[in-house]
């Protein structure tokens, strides 16, 4: 099949199979899971229509067992649109150093340290940026 800049004319249907990513929805209200994907690789411009499509319509994605740097992080999320600077903390630093887009929300501990900001049960559903025009 010859590769097309014109993703509209494929279904989500044919995306997901040209894509070969498995896709299962998290709730009837909000979200999926992309499974079988890889984020610390290159993504294709055909799984990131999907991607794309996917976040527009669903809200949320949902990515498990990755194992990203800071940097694939970022880059990840640059796919999606602009990113914004993360709060500063009480010490008045950003909480990833070298990329002041991140800031890690987790309830991981590590050598009896938080990894995360807010600890473990500190943060009760929220939402980030959604006062903006485009969250």
């Amino acid at each position: 099949m010859a590769l097309t800049t014109d993703m509209s004319i494929f279904s989500d249907e044919a995306l997901i199979k040209l894509a070969r990513l498995v896709v299962r929805p998290l709730s009837t209200a909000i979200g999926v899971e992309g499974m079988n994907v890889d984020l610390a690789k290159t993504i294709d411009h055909i799984s990131l229509e999907l991607l794309r499509r996917l976040k527009y319509r669903h809200g949320l994605l949902l990515f498990r067992q990755q194992r990203l740097e800071p940097e694939k992080i970022r880059d990840f999320s640059r796919l999606f649109g602009k990113l914004y600077l993360a709060p500063i903390m009480a010490n008045g630093r950003v909480f990833v150093e070298e990329f002041p887009e991140l800031f890690i929300v987790s309830n991981v501990m590590a050598g009896g340290n938080n990894r995360g900001a807010l600890g473990t049960g500190a943060l009760g559903w929220h939402s980030n940026m959604s006062y903006v025009k485009k969250p």
